[in-house]
């Protein structure tokens, strides 16, 4: 990462903030991030146990040229790509064909579930089933663990798919949604919590989409903006709670995991003691069904080999 740069200072500032560009432009084009024109959000999964360039995420492909699609595969070898877009953002902007690359959808049971979490709350304050009052207080927290705890349900399917490929298949993997930063985020904390990354890599890494998604943030933030306009809301910025769910701050991930700790935490014992992240080794036996002996392969094949 670029050495004149303060990332912590510019992972804190607010989404509705807009970032300097000769900032982001270094950081973008320094590791993690790939140095492909054009991509959002495009980076490697990262951590001192974790081989690098085996694994990484992204904001949707849809948009790029072939001068940019190309190199995932034949500049990082990437093999298989799974879209964790609904339904409907995949019939809106269909992915991109890349030879060499296996694109898998596996369809999510939100596409059925359009309004859950909206029952009993005024509509000003709710958007497409998101409750804004939720994410009011405590940063934010209860907000975000109400929501990656019900996308931890309704993408078991594509994130069980995304272990097997990690426990079965050799090349490098990429999982993407439309931003990189909500579905993405949670299956990305998932293996890194598998691989005992520390707290603070899992946290700066689901950080880092404040940066990566700046590039295309007014896009992105024009499509809420321009629903909620469609319910009568002209100042979204103004109604308590979307400031910080457009946020994506270190402290929220990992306030999610703790939460998971508590759900589907397990005394697994290792070698070397118990697993750093119990709730991510429960969730992923007991709502996915791996069993030790898959984990421990996964975890066999994603780690850094010692000399």
């Amino acid at each position: 990462m670029a050495s004149n740069i303060d990332l912590p200072t510019v992972l804190e500032i607010p989404m509705s903030t807009t970032l300097e560009e000769s900032q982001v432009t270094q950081i973008i084009t320094s590791p993690p991030f790939l140095p492909i024109p054009h991509v959002l959000n495009l980076r490697s999964l990262s951590a001192p146990s974790l081989r690098p360039n085996l694994i990484f995420r992204s904001g949707s492909l849809d948009h790029l040229p072939a001068s940019s699609l190309t190199p995932l595969h034949s500049t990082y070898n990437i093999t298989t790509i799974i879209d964790l877009r609904s339904a409907k953002e995949r019939a809106e902007y269909p992915s991109p064909s890349i030879p060499g690359v296996e694109t898998l959808w596996i369809p999510s049971s939100a596409d059925a579930a359009v309004g859950i979490g909206a029952a009993n709350v005024a509509p000003k304050t709710v958007l497409k089933g998101i409750d804004f009052g939720s994410f009011v207080g405590n940063g934010g927290v209860d907000g975000y663990v109400r929501m990656y705890g019900g996308i931890l349900q309704t993408h078991k399917e594509a994130y069980k798919t995304v272990f097997e490929r990690l426990r079965d298949e050799d090349g490098g993997l990429l999982f993407h949604c439309t931003a990189g930063k909500d579905r993405t985020g949670i299956l990305a904390a998932l293996i890194l919590g598998l691989v005992d990354a520390p707290p603070e890599v899992i946290a700066r890494d689901y950080a880092l989409t404040r940066v990566g998604v700046e590039t295309r943030r007014d896009h992105l933030l024009g499509v809420m903006i321009n629903n909620m306009a469609e319910h009568g809301i002209d100042k979204p910025f103004e109604v308590p709670g979307f400031e910080e769910i457009c946020g994506v701050k270190g402290p929220i991930i990992l306030a999610v995991l703790k939460w998971m700790d508590g759900k589907w935490g397990v005394e697994a014992q290792e070698p070397e003691g118990k697993v750093l992240y119990p709730g991510v080794h429960g969730y992923l036996t007991q709502e996915l069904g791996f069993s030790t002996e898959d984990l421990e392969k996964i975890k066999r094949n994603l780690v850094v080999s010692e000399a």
